[in-house]
């Protein structure tokens, strides 16, 4: 298929949420791109840019993720340290593209993708009226399997919520925002989900959440 008809295809997109791109976000040069109405029923112009790590590009550059040469180890004493998720809640959806190729050889770059938001959640039970502690965003390397900060998008790591408390232990929950493709702009199932930022792996395996349940000290070493 020419770049003509591809162009002109029906694309799949979901009107972006704040903390993505917007329809100021800058389209790839020379596409005069018009998405219409196909998996979603939804309409959106919005293509979101993505580095090679799969990296949000922001308006004012690259998201502020720490760079890869910085290796920190992020905790003064050793955590509790689950892996996976519980559960996982879907958010939104939008049209995007590589910048370059991504780290994820089976996905191409100036290649329209639909990429599907989630937040994905693991939920623990700790004794009655202690304290969780999680690490910040500086304290957490670039190469650590999570997604992005439900309350910072631009940012790694993940936040913790209190769902309900009682004798028997209090519930808390985490929670942390990952993409995931699955489908090309023309709605073609690619074979195959990538999630992204690619740092995550396979959430089901890879999926790192690390906290304490005491007032430790986060500094680094």
């Amino acid at each position: 298929m020419d770049m003509t008809k591809f162009l002109t295809t029906a694309f799949v997109g979901i009107v972006v949420f704040s903390s993505s791109c917007s329809k100021d976000e800058p389209h790839l040069q020379g596409a005069n791109m018009q998405f219409d109405e196909t998996k979603s029923g939804l309409v959106t112009d919005s293509v979101c840019n993505v580095n090679g790590r799969g990296d949000i590009i922001q308006q004012s550059g690259i998201s502020s993720m720490m760079s890869s040469n910085e290796a920190i180890e992020p905790f003064a004493d050793s955590p509790i340290t689950v892996v996976g998720y519980t559960s996982k809640e879907y958010m939104d959806s939008e049209v995007m593209v590589f910048s370059q190729q991504p780290v994820d050889n089976r996905l191409s770059p100036f290649t329209y993708y639909i990429q599907d938001y989630y937040t994905y959640i693991y939920r623990i039970t700790v004794p009655h009226g202690a304290t969780i502690t999680i690490p910040n965003a500086s304290q957490i390397s670039d190469t650590w399997p999570t997604g992005m900060n439900p309350d910072n998008q631009s940012l790694p790591g993940y936040k913790v919520d209190f769902i309900s408390g009682g004798a028997n232990g209090d519930v808390y929950e985490f929670s942390t925002i990952i993409r995931e493709i699955s489908y090309n702009a023309s709605g073609q199932y690619l074979g195959f989900t990538a999630y992204l930022p690619f740092r995550v792996g396979n959430p089901a395996t890879d999926l790192i959440w690390k906290y304490t349940v005491s007032d430790t000290d986060w500094s680094l070493r």
